[in-house]
């Protein structure tokens, strides 16, 4: 056994609970109930819109999203597969580059997919971020990532107007819309780049290019950026479809939650499995 610690440590409380408990540890590895997956060889956008267009071509009239707080508001297939492609479009003409980088802050909403896709669908990756963050948290962001494409919430766009207003390199702020008020010079209307012309051909990126980047909240130091390939994303998702049992649910449910790990990783899979998400 390991000598006990320093009596003034708040550890040295807990030394022989702790000892108790080493003793019920073994060298005999764990083993996954699951079945291995093979490790992908395309990008995540690659196998996530290869599933969306299959079902916008086989099933295009069904619903890929509904919005559970608006029951008579839903997304199809086709419709989310053009609108993708719309907004790629609006970003490309706003002169958005391969490996260049967006920032989404929102909390989740229905708008929320569309946002990611598009950038992915114009080689880019997206920067996540917390809809809690203050505006100097999101600063420190945007000059630390280099973004030059920012995608928010009307009810953040104070906070994200306030942060960007030393940060020369973000080109493009789009806005998801709550109310009718103007918008602030220079900022996009979420409606103006779904409805912009589609585009259809994608560029073509490494599968060890990043796909995501997420920010620590700054506890420990300046926040920063823990950059996912799209192989460690798209190897995520493949087992997630893998692993979960398919007949268990036909529609996943998505919280309107302010995070926006877990939901990444978890609105993937339900689109290849060509359920609806709510």
């Amino acid at each position: 056994p390991s000598p006990p610690p320093p009596p003034h440590l708040p550890f040295a409380r807990n030394h022989k609970a702790i000892e108790e408990w080493r003793k019920t540890l073994t060298q005999v590895p764990l083993k996954s109930p699951f079945a291995p997956v093979s490790i992908p060889t395309e990008t995540a956008m690659d196998t996530f819109f290869s599933a969306i267009e299959g079902h916008a071509k086989t099933r295009g009239d069904e619903p890929a999203m509904i919005d559970v707080t608006h029951g008579d508001k839903m997304m199809t297939y086709l419709e989310f597969s053009m609108k993708i492609r719309s907004v790629a479009g609006f970003l490309k003409s706003r002169g958005f580059r391969i490996h260049g980088k967006a920032f989404i802050a929102m909390a989740n909403c229905f708008e929320w997919p569309i946002s990611h896709f598009p950038v992915w669908a114009v080689g880019g990756s997206i920067v996540g971020s917390s809809a809690l963050f203050t505006p100097y948290e999101m600063e420190k962001q945007f000059r630390d990532c280099g973004c030059e494409v920012v995608i928010t919430s009307e009810n953040l766009l104070g906070k994200v107007m306030e942060g960007t207003n030393s940060c020369k390199e973000i080109k493009t702020i789009i806005c998801i819309r709550s109310s009718n008020d103007p918008l602030p010079e220079g900022v996009s209307d979420f409606n103006e780049a779904v409805s912009h012309k589609p585009l259809h051909q994608f560029e073509k990126v490494s599968i060890n290019d990043p796909c995501l980047i997420f920010y620590s909240s700054g506890t420990t130091g300046e926040p920063k950026g823990t950059v996912i390939s799209h192989l460690a994303f798209n190897s995520c998702v493949t087992m997630f479809v893998n692993h979960w049992e398919k007949e268990t649910a036909r529609v996943w449910t998505l919280p309107r939650s302010t995070g926006a790990r877990s939901t990444r990783s978890s609105i993937c899979p339900s689109i290849i499995y060509s359920d609806s998400d709510s």
